[in-house]
């Protein structure tokens, strides 16, 4: 049976035959493969990586209309690069609506039960970490249109 190593900076990262790495940080990176066949050849690779760390966003509409035609039905931020993410929508009177620590599918202008809200103005506050350290912490007005 053949046999691999496979490093990352010169420390010994796996001995299977494949090797998965997801980088978390921008930085110079070398890997090396080092394979032996069952005959006796060896084949060894380096790789130089040169990863960058690419900004973080956070865009966040005025209104929605969930009226079911497919267009605008959600309210939803358009993100890059987020590690964190959470929503929360408010009605005037401050009762909390809805809650979500996921970017999709956003807010649909029901309650859980099923319950139309009607048009108006709706308060939120998103709080979310962009992978680059960006720290959003936003709050705002949206207004739901059927």
């Amino acid at each position: 049976m053949a046999s691999f190593e496979w490093g990352l900076d010169d420390v010994l990262a796996s001995t299977n035959e494949t090797f998965d790495y997801t980088f978390t940080e921008a930085g110079q990176y070398s890997v090396f493969v080092s394979a032996v066949s069952n005959g006796g050849c060896v084949a060894i690779d380096t790789l130089a990586l040169s990863l960058q760390l690419f900004e973080s966003q956070l865009i966040i509409p005025g209104c929605f209309t969930p009226n079911f035609d497919g267009i605008n039905d959600l309210f939803t931020v358009e993100a890059v690069n987020l590690a964190t993410f959470e929503m929360l929508i408010y009605n005037r009177w401050g009762e909390l609506l809805f809650q979500t620590n996921s970017i999709q599918p956003g807010w649909k202008g029901f309650s859980d039960i099923g319950y139309s809200y009607p048009d108006g103005v709706y308060d939120y506050r998103i709080n979310a970490t962009g992978k680059d350290g960006q720290v959003y912490e936003r709050s705002g007005s949206v207004t739901l249109i059927r």
